[in-house]
């Protein structure tokens, strides 16, 4: 008997489908974009799409904007397009279909965000966050006091970024390191959160911490190689952990009262992340979810194949049954959507 592509609670489902909303993920080991929605709350509805080296992802105002190896590629959500797509129609409930790629180069994007000006993004290379617009290259914003120039050196792996309405709050990253790779050289427990405001490094001593969130207050980030989900409360400067997971953990998203957690399995082939705490024969890969208020897990996906490793997550509220198209897409430059509604899609008529 083969075994299947990967399994999930009934509870998984049921999160999808009482929220109405799709888990979006990425996978940069695998070039997918998958997103993940229940029709009626007992079944999954999975769809994927290739894209080259898939990273970070911001979610705004029905737009959705994904770092990929050279580029940040950005799509509008259409209801319009969606339910006119030719020949299965009303399928899907939002088309999202490329509006505009921000070029960038080799600056390896982790985080990003929306602001009222174009797109934040951590630029790891260059161990800084930068503003790419349509018009502009690369403008670097912020870099952490210690960097003491931005250089394409991933000096501290600068990785994660909180962001409220857009503006950046705090960041991790695995080392304050000024040298080029120098956190490659130090202990997995050297990472740091760091006030972006103030530029202060607020907790140290992390075992390799990503995907930082923020709500009410409290910012949410992953001990990546401890398997830990942890709570920083910004008023009285405390730290618990909220709930352990034995996997590398990666991808954080809040809907409501839980948190959505992205699971890899630790990466064997780089000598960064030998000898971590967490067994590599007891790893996952998936998706958890958990209650805020108890840490209790309540829902999980996981993979038994070919998706290895995930990046980020995002939640599409009101998104039920999406689709994108991408440039392998065979109805890529292919429609006309303006901007009062009115949808075209070019098609081969019979003769």
């Amino acid at each position: 008997m083969s075994v299947p592509f990967f399994y999930y609670s009934r509870s998984f489902a049921e999160f999808l489908y009482n929220q109405k909303g799709t888990i979006a993920l990425t996978s940069f080991q695998a070039g997918k974009l998958i997103f993940i929605s229940s029709p009626d709350g007992k079944t999954l509805i999975k769809y994927a799409r290739n894209l080259k080296k898939p990273m970070g992802m911001a979610f705004e105002n029905g737009s959705l904007a994904i770092a990929c190896e050279e580029n940040i590629e950005i799509f509008s959500g259409s209801e319009t397009l969606a339910t006119r797509f030719p020949d299965t129609q009303n399928k899907y409930d939002v088309l999202f279909v490329p509006i505009t790629k921000l070029l960038s180069g080799p600056t390896d994007f982790h985080d990003i965000d929306f602001d009222s000006k174009g797109i934040l993004a951590i630029t790891t290379q260059f161990s800084c966050i930068a503003r790419f617009e349509s018009n502009h290259g690369m403008t670097p914003v912020w870099k952490p006091d210690f960097i003491s120039e931005i250089v394409p050196e991933d000096r501290c792996h600068l990785n994660g970024m909180a962001c409220n309405s857009g503006e950046p709050l705090y960041v991790t990253a695995f080392d304050v390191s000024d040298t080029k790779s120098g956190w490659r050289l130090t202990p997995f427990d050297t990472g740091v959160l760091i006030d972006v405001i103030k530029n202060k490094i607020v907790l140290n001593n992390l075992a390799m911490p990503h995907s930082p969130v923020y709500s009410n207050g409290i910012i949410y980030f992953l001990m990546s190689a401890v398997g830990r989900v942890m709570a920083y409360d910004i008023k009285t400067k405390s730290l618990k952990c909220l709930a352990e997971i034995v996997s590398y953990l990666r991808g954080l998203e809040i809907v409501d009262n839980y948190l959505i957690v992205g699971c890899s399995d630790r990466r064997t082939t780089s000598k960064s992340f030998e000898n971590l705490p967490i067994k590599q024969n007891s790893c996952i890969s998936g998706i958890r979810i958990i209650r805020i208020d108890n840490g209790e897990i309540i829902a999980g996906l996981t993979y038994t194949e070919h998706i290895k490793e995930i990046f980020s997550i995002r939640f599409l509220a009101g998104v039920e049954r999406p689709a994108i198209i991408t440039d392998s897409n065979e109805l890529m430059n292919k429609y006309v959507h303006f901007s009062g509604g009115e949808v075209f899609y070019q098609v081969n008529e019979s003769k």
